[in-house]
């Protein structure tokens, strides 16, 4: 999807309105157990989101993930 933008100063509200979003539905700034229904249904949408949780496992281990991985066989 490409834009033409006549002014530099438009592509930092362009993208603040998709990667702010994104990013406070990652539940990188606070954990998504907690939050509401659609909140976490919206966040299982958001790449971000998969993203933040696995480092969140790397460094604290399964139990502390969202998302719960596939079992180990």
């Amino acid at each position: 999807m490409a834009a033409r933008f006549t002014s530099a100063t438009v592509f930092p509200v362009i993208i603040n309105t998709v990667v702010m979003p994104m990013f406070f539905l990652s539940g990188a700034m606070y954990p998504l157990q907690p939050a509401p229904g659609w909140m976490q249904k919206l966040a299982h949408l958001d790449p971000v989101a998969y993203g933040v949780d696995l480092i969140r496992g790397a460094l604290l281990g399964r139990d502390h993930m969202f998302f719960q991985p596939l079992p180990e066989v």
